[in-house]
């Protein structure tokens, strides 16, 4: 349903003093006021990478620039804004940011892999925890990258009284893929050529409905020193799809252990949510998860708290140089966290 609220302005003014105006993309179902010929200034080439999703090259089109493919990192030779989703990737050379043009926008600051890759996201959450105390950074499950702290992860595993379930991740990959788990070092694939985050899993989680599930929350970082970051309000839930279990036999059950939409909506009870604010389906809106811990007597407050707080940690990250200064001189200080209001 198309919002009445929204401003239907290509651009916009700025919600913040002496900041310039802001390209105002519009959600599918809702039209620009001055209709779909946008002005001759928009008509500006958007030069993005290869394989970028057909969602964001719309709301590009829409608005009134023409999108522009690259191929290669020839980031001296590009103009205007560039939209790159590869500098995560293991697979890509590093980016030379200096490289760029003074009127070169990127939807990415320098350093973004500190958190966005799960072996730098634990190297770095490590050097914290040690610095301050597993107290202040007792978030991330203990973790090990392969194959570097292999040894390590043996030495673990064989100083184990009982049997734990460890989770394997490809480092740089998403949606699911290539993730497996494991009780035995022996059942951990040799990836000589590929950095594997080996992290030990939750095997008690809150279930709902018998099934797993997990928070996709949205955030806008717009300043790394000082840091500030804008937390909506609403997110995204998403379920397993299979009733939870930790049965040898069941481990590598994807539909079990997984929450990605994109491994649950090919199993055969997938449900569509056909009311955003029913508890129904394997996919809710945040604010429905809330209403429903309430229905059974939880307070959810408590919960959104300690995710802004840890939020704000890992953020303290990005970059590392970053992160470190800013802890010394007191992330309290440093830090501003505002929720936007949906």
């Amino acid at each position: 349903m198309a919002s009445e609220s929204v401003c239907k302005k290509r651009v916009r003014p700025a919600i913040f003093p002496n900041i310039p105006p802001y390209l105002n993309f519009l959600p599918p179902g809702d039209a620009y006021e001055d209709g779909d010929d946008p002005p001759e200034e928009l008509k500006q080439p958007w030069t993005m990478a290869k394989g970028t999703s057909a969602l964001v090259v719309e709301c590009v089109t829409r608005l009134g620039f023409v999108p522009v493919e690259f191929s290669e990192r020839m980031f001296s030779k590009l103009r205007g804004a560039v939209w790159d989703h590869l500098l995560v990737s293991e697979k890509m050379n590093a980016v030379n940011f200096s490289e760029f043009n003074q009127e070169t926008k990127i939807n990415k600051f320098p350093g973004s892999e500190t958190i966005c890759r799960k072996d730098k996201l634990w190297t770095n959450y490590k050097w914290l925890q040690d610095q301050f105390d597993k107290k202040i950074f007792g978030f991330l499950p203990l973790s090990f990258n392969l194959p570097d702290q292999k040894e390590a992860l043996q030495k673990k595993l064989k100083s184990s009284k009982q049997k734990t379930i460890w989770i394997v991740k490809p480092a740089s990959a998403s949606c699911g893929y290539g993730i497996k788990l494991v009780t035995s070092i022996n059942d951990v694939p040799e990836r000589d050529k590929l950095i594997l985050s080996v992290q030990k899993y939750i095997s008690n989680p809150f279930l709902i409905n018998r099934v797993k599930f997990d928070l996709r929350l949205y955030v806008l970082v717009t300043s790394i020193d000082p840091i500030k970051i804008y937390l909506y309000d609403d997110g995204l839930v998403r379920f397993a799809t299979e009733e939870y279990t930790t049965k040898q036999e069941d481990l590598n059950n994807k539909m079990i252990h997984l929450t990605n939409y994109s491994v649950n909506k090919n199993s055969n009870h997938f449900e569509f949510n056909q009311d955003v604010g029913q508890f129904e389906g394997h996919k809710w809106a945040l604010q429905t998860l809330w209403r429903y811990l309430e229905t059974k007597g939880y307070k959810w407050e408590p919960v959104w708290e300690k995710n802004k707080e840890n939020l704000s940690k890992n953020n303290s990250l990005w970059p590392f140089r970053h992160g470190r200064r800013i802890w010394r001189a007191g992330l309290k200080r440093l830090l501003v966290l505002q929720t936007v209001r949906s």
